[in-house]
C-alpha cells in the first residue's frame, strides 16, 4: 500500500512541478517578403529565417516577449503577450520560460 501511495505522490509531483512553468519557444523560419507596392515588372525576394535571439521587450506600457530574427541584414521583431498563467517569465534558449 505504501509502494502505491508513494507512486501517486510521485506522479502528482511531477504534475505539478511540469504545470509550474511554461516555454515559449520563437516560430522557427519565419518568412519575410514585399507583398504590397510592387508592379507587375517587380519582383520581391523573399527570405526565411530563425530567431537570432530573444528579448523582453517594452510595448505600449507592458512587458512582451520577441524574438528578433536577421532579416534583410536589419533585426525584425515579432512579439507575443506574456501567458496569462505564467507571467514571470525569462529569456531560455530562442524561447521564453515563463512561470507563476
Amino acid at each position: 500500500m505504501r509502494l502505491i501511495a508513494f507512486a501517486v505522490a510521485s506522479v502528482l509531483s511531477a504534475g505539478a512541478a511540469e504545470a509550474a512553468s511554461e516555454t515559449v519557444t520563437c516560430p522557427e523560419n519565419i518568412r519575410v517578403e514585399a507583398t504590397s507596392g510592387l508592379t507587375p515588372e517587380w519582383t520581391a525576394t523573399p527570405q526565411v529565417q530563425s530567431a537570432s535571439s530573444v528579448e523582453l521587450m517594452q510595448l505600449g506600457g507592458r512587458q512582451v516577449l520577441a524574438c528578433v530574427y536577421r532579416i534583410y541584414n536589419g533585426d525584425y521583431k515579432i512579439w507575443r503577450e506574456k501567458p496569462t498563467t505564467y507571467p514571470n517569465c525569462s529569456p531560455f534558449h530562442m524561447g521564453f520560460l515563463c512561470t507563476r
